[in-house]
């Protein structure tokens, strides 16, 4: 029996792991003690590793599909034929012609992302997408105009602050995202242990909510308009105080002009949170030294994601809180990937390009997904007819899904790397399975970039890889070296390109280097003596020298931004402060009852983003996650699929007495893009004219080939959303706040 030391990487946590095993045979698998950032804990996914390992559903070969039928072939062959198709798509049709796809799990391995830009470079085509613009992009555009570059992300300080405002994340479920926050239940709970204070504000009760102080359901895609108000209230009561920020920040003045415009009277029509309610909250945060607030998905996903991520953070900026013990502060990772993003030129240019279609604007060179679906179906030059997916499932994990599926099964030639035939590659030629994280190194990159404290781990591989999959840096690096030699380079340099990029990557080379090059000055040799991994203490004050924007300051009134105001206004003035948005359907009234635990610009030719009003029939749909569904294709891990149900839509109990809808019953939810049967949950932890609905599901597709997951389908939430609705200066798809019709099955 042996004992392995290794980092779970199935989400941003990165728990240690305590492996006992005996060859291949995992007997245990627990928390690492002597990890000194997860402190032992792991969640239910970590355990989970073995039933990966051994899942017979999980592909050992590369895969060719003949009709139906799935064969085996070799890697020599998956990989000319891959690169041979793409290569020839884009003679035909342009550069544009071959896409590239991939998935977020890609962030979650270093070698792998590291070889992928090479490649993504050398294929040269504007039709590059990642899942990064279905919830993340709202960040880091904001990071880019703020900051100077996407990968200088403010992270709470949780682990000193004395008030923690939650807005639209659920890190009790997720373990923080772009906070990677491990053991999470602990260390909130130790902020109210010292006597501070955890808020909550949300359309559903959610697991966070549950342990908060209090909990302010908000309707879904109005909390620009709360940060406003608080904004006001701040002003208006004299806590406007950028203290240490004063001499980096300016036009703080244009910000707090447009808040005049929405006091918390005003605004409480369209939130739902009632005017005391915004006050209070906006004095208590103004008032508390250590405060930081706080959001993720529902606040990105959203018609005005740009907008509500930088509204939050100009409510940390003007409260002086941002780069503050106890505030939204800045990791000192040991590798820095804001510098390495800068040496690469890559800190996250925006609007250089459109999609050809729907005209949305490029950032990172990347298109936003959105623009997926069109780019497939609209004849022309540039249209795909060639495509590589890394990592990912987006006809689960996209708007517009059915369109999608449909697309995919017409196009010309379509390769995946996944462990998986899933509801996405069926319809692909080529699929090639890369090796697993037990069989590959991993250090952590961007985990440790976003973690609530500095620390460093590196881990080796646990297990060889099996001899029919390849490590993904070596697949990639394949890819590059036969995409070259389709371009009729001399084979030596076409096998050189790739052999270099390979060999500095696998060796740890690249990877030393980088360590010894960052803030940290570690070296890959002193990470292996430490198989836990490195405390580097808490988070510090990093500004003004962090910054990489021209002037060295932070502009709090770029003009993207501040135009979009502009379509928030008009939105809401459309809808109006008493109509649709603010009473009726959505449940009349106004909240504020504290409840829970203990305690021009914008660029022509973009696409028409608004949802529209929403009818008195209408609720509006909200995602959410669950425990033990970081992925889709986790739902295929046998210990992660036991239990009652995870994929029902939770409506209020008006709701569903109007409708006529009991618990557990069938119900259609239905949307101009599509319909879908779904189990009902009936419960008072969302509020009324809200819908919430698990993400991730619907493994029903004919050729997919995932047994466990299969035997509980579950329903896709993203049937029903419109790849055309988007949050407009990131071009990010609004998947909450949709306008659902929800009746029960006949």
């Amino acid at each position: 029996m042996k004992t392995s030391f290794a980092i779970c990487n199935f989400c941003d946590a990165i728990c240690g792991l305590e492996i006992e095993h005996s060859g291949r045979d995992i007997r245990r698998i627990r928390g690492d003690m002597a990890d000194p950032f997860s402190r032992g804990h792991i969640c239910p996914k970590g355990s989970a590793h073995k039933d990966l390992l051994n899942d017979p559903d999980r592909l050992r070969h590369p895969m060719r599909r003949i009709g139906s039928e799935w064969h085996e072939i070799s890697w020599r062959e998956a990989v000319t034929e891959t690169a041979r198709q793409l290569v020839a798509a884009q003679r035909e049709g342009g550069r544009d012609a071959a896409a590239l796809y991939y998935g977020n799990p890609m962030g979650h391995n270093y070698q792998a992302m590291l070889a992928l830009l090479p490649l993504i470079r050398y294929l040269g085509s504007r039709n590059t997408y990642t899942s990064n613009s279905v919830d993340a992009y709202p960040r880091m555009l904001v990071s880019r105009l703020l900051y100077g570059n996407q990968a200088i992300l403010p992270v709470p300080d949780v682990e000193r602050t004395e008030m923690l405002v939650i807005m639209g994340a659920n890190p009790m479920v997720s373990h923080g995202s772009v906070m990677g926050i491990p053991d999470t239940k602990r260390r909130l709970s130790a902020i109210g242990e010292r006597g501070g204070e955890i808020v909550v504000i949300d359309p559903r009760r959610t697991e966070t909510a549950a342990i908060a102080n209090e909990h302010l359901a908000i309707r879904p895609g109005t909390d620009a308009y709360l940060l406003l108000s608080v904004l006001n209230t701040l002003e208006r009561d004299g806590l406007i105080q950028l203290r240490h920020l004063e001499p980096i920040v300016e036009n703080l003045d244009q910000v707090l002009d447009l808040a005049a415009q929405y006091s918390p009277d005003r605004t409480e029509g369209v939130t739902g949170v009632s005017a005391s309610a915004a006050r209070k909250l906006a004095r208590r945060f103004g008032e508390t030294e250590r405060a930081v607030w706080y959001g993720r998905m529902g606040t990105s996903a959203q018609e005005f994601g740009t907008l509500t991520t930088w509204l939050i953070d100009v409510v940390n900026i003007a409260t002086g809180k941002l780069d503050s013990p106890g505030g939204p502060m800045f990791t000192t990772p040991a590798v820095d990937l804001a510098a390495l993003s800068k040496v690469l030129r890559e800190p996250g240019k925006y609007g250089r390009w459109r999609s050809r279609v729907a005209g949305l604007a490029e950032f990172n060179a990347e298109r936003p997904v959105a623009a997926l679906v069109d780019e497939l179906e609209t004849p022309g030059r540039g249209q795909i007819k060639a495509m590589l997916i890394v990592a990912g499932n987006p006809v689960l994990t996209n708007p517009g899904s059915a369109r999608l599926e449909k697309a995919l099964g017409d196009i010309g030639f379509l390769a995946s790397i996944d462990y998986y035939i899933n509801e996405t590659n069926w319809r692909a030629d080529i699929v090639m399975p890369p090796s697993l994280a037990l069989e590959s190194d991993q250090y952590p990159a961007l985990e440790h970039s976003i973690a609530i404290r500095n620390s460093a781990h590196f881990s080796p591989a646990v297990f060889a890889r099996e001899p029919g999959t390849r490590h993904e840096l070596e697949i990639l690096t394949s890819l590059i070296s036969a995409i070259a030699s389709e371009r009729r380079i001399p084979n030596v340099v076409a096998r050189a390109a790739g052999g270099a990029i390979k060999w500095a990557i696998g060796s740890g080379v690249l990877l030393d280097v980088l360590l010894r090059l960052g803030p940290q000055r570690l070296s890959l040799s002193e990470l292996k003596r430490q198989p836990h991994g490195i405390d580097l203490g808490p988070l510090e004050p990093h500004l003004p020298q962090i910054l990489q924007t021209p002037g060295g300051g932070i502009d709090l009134a770029p003009s993207l931004v501040m135009a979009d105001v502009l379509r928030l206004a008009e939105r809401f003035g459309r809808s109006g402060g008493s109509g649709a948005l603010g009473g009726g359907m959505l449940g009349g009234g106004v909240v504020g009852v504290p409840s829970g635990g203990p305690g021009g610009v914008l660029g022509g030719g973009a696409t028409e983003t608004s949802p529209g009003p929403v009818s008195n029939s209408e609720i509006l749909l909200i995602s959410r996650r669950t425990l033990k569904g970081m992925n889709s294709w986790m739902h295929n891990l046998r210990s992660l699929s036991r239990g009652r149900e995870s994929c029902t839509i939770q409506l209020n109990p008006l709701d569903a007495k109007e409708r006529g809808i009991a618990d557990g019953d069938k119900v259609v939810v239905e949307s101009a893009e599509g319909m879908i049967e779904v189990t009902a949950e009936v419960t008072d932890a969302v509020m009324a004219g809200v819908a919430s609905m698990t993400i991730g599901w619907g493994h029903d597709s004919p050729g997919a080939q995932l047994s466990v997951a299969s035997g509980r389908p579950g329903s896709n939430i993203n049937v029903v959303v419109d790849p055309g609705v988007v949050d407009r200066p990131s071009g990010t798809s609004v998947v909450n706040g949709v306008p659902v019709k929800i009746s029960a099955v006949s």
